[in-house]
């Protein structure tokens, strides 16, 4: 069954506050509104939210879609949508502050906190915000996705980690780039050990606090926001009809944790990478050092290199530094371009929510070209 042949068309709901949404004047906001509307039929999406900044300082966030299959409830730039692997930015800039602190060096080897962990006298935390690690992608067995079906099942960080211990490694450490949602794994263990407290509170205070992001979240650390809505998937689950990724499962936060178990909405994803590059959560010279691009070529994520827990996205040959997420019921981007200092981000609640597409249209913005 395709989800994309059991949801009846889209038809934008009359009287939306398209105007508030934003500093961009109202007619340029009515043009970038009617693009997003029209993307939802056009690539057979279920709810869409979009967030730009243009390289002259107006910004603006828009909604089209609904948070169910059967177009009932309007989706709002207010509502909250699992952000999957982008979550892996937060947790990096998070290790970061603790880096700026002096409380973590990018060179410690992790075995002064992971002693039993494989190799642990070899890897570095730089290895891991990199993906140079060398250890592996622990797979999304039949048995973990049976276990997403009971939303009471939850994962500790500890369990992630031992999982990793077990997962067969990709290559030694250090001796190439390969991406893995381990390394964030004990990178959460690690800024747990170090900062002595819950990792959902960590990344709150350096992070969340610092922007007054109120509607992004670390599941299940932290309480599911009122306003999270359903995913949807017909890609991961063994299911006959598109699976529901309830607001109350936490089962799959858990199983992500610090690599891909956040909540957000675009809005404050923009407002994230916006503050990020205007160095509101680290200095320059760290920005600098997280910036640092080896080339790689990952053609499936549009990764055309790789920096110290960020990624050059190439977009119809256009590169800009970010992180992309795509999982059970959710893809996220979020995308920066340093030439203009126009940013970009998207979120939609379908597991293929054709983000890059999405992004193509409205990335001639915050080049600082007309739409």
């Amino acid at each position: 069954m395709s989800i994309l042949n059991s949801i009846p068309s889209y038809t934008p709901p009359p009287g939306r506050p398209i105007g508030e949404w934003g500093t961009v004047d109202e007619g340029a906001a009515q043009q970038l509104q009617d693009r997003l509307d029209a993307l939802i039929n056009e690539l057979g999406l279920v709810g869409l939210q979009v967030g730009l900044k243009r390289p002259d300082g107006p910004i603006w966030t828009g909604a089209g879609g609904t948070i169910d299959l059967r177009r009932r409830v309007p989706l709002t730039p207010h509502h909250v949508m699992r952000i999957a692997s982008t979550t892996k930015l937060f947790t990096s800039v998070m290790v970061l502050r603790l880096v700026e602190d002096g409380r973590i060096r990018l060179e410690d080897t992790i075995d002064r906190w992971l002693p039993d962990f494989p190799r642990a006298a070899r890897i570095t935390v730089a290895m891991l915000l990199s993906h140079t690690s060398g250890i592996g992608h622990p797979p999304f067995t039949l048995k973990v996705k049976l276990r997403l079906l009971f939303s009471n099942t939850v994962f500790t960080l500890d369990e992630l980690v031992e999982l990793a211990a077990r997962t067969p490694s990709y290559d030694e450490p250090g001796q190439s780039h390969q991406y893995s949602n381990a390394n964030h794994h004990l990178l959460g263990a690690i800024a747990r050990s170090v900062g002595n407290r819950p990792i959902g509170d960590l990344i709150e205070s350096a992070i969340f606090s610092r922007l007054g992001l109120v509607h992004t979240a670390l599941l299940p650390d932290h309480p599911p926001p009122a306003n999270l809505v359903s995913g949807w998937d017909n890609v991961y689950t063994p299911s006959l009809r598109p699976f529901e990724l309830k607001p109350t499962n936490v089962m799959l936060a858990s199983h992500a944790s610090t690599s891909g178990g956040m909540v957000s909405t675009a809005g404050e994803l923009l407002a994230f990478v916006d503050g990020l590059f205007a160095k509101k959560l680290i200095s320059g010279s760290l920005l600098a050092r997280m910036t640092a691009i080896e080339p790689c070529s990952e053609p499936a994520f549009h990764h055309t290199g790789y920096g110290t827990g960020i990624f050059r996205i190439g977009i119809d040959g256009q590169d800009y530094l970010g992180h992309l997420g795509l999982f059970v019921g959710s893809q996220a981007l979020v995308l920066y371009l340093p030439q203009s200092g126009g940013a970009l981000s998207v979120v939609g609640n379908l597991s293929q929510s054709r983000v890059f597409d999405v992004a193509s249209h409205f990335a001639p913005v915050i080049q600082g070209n007309a739409l």
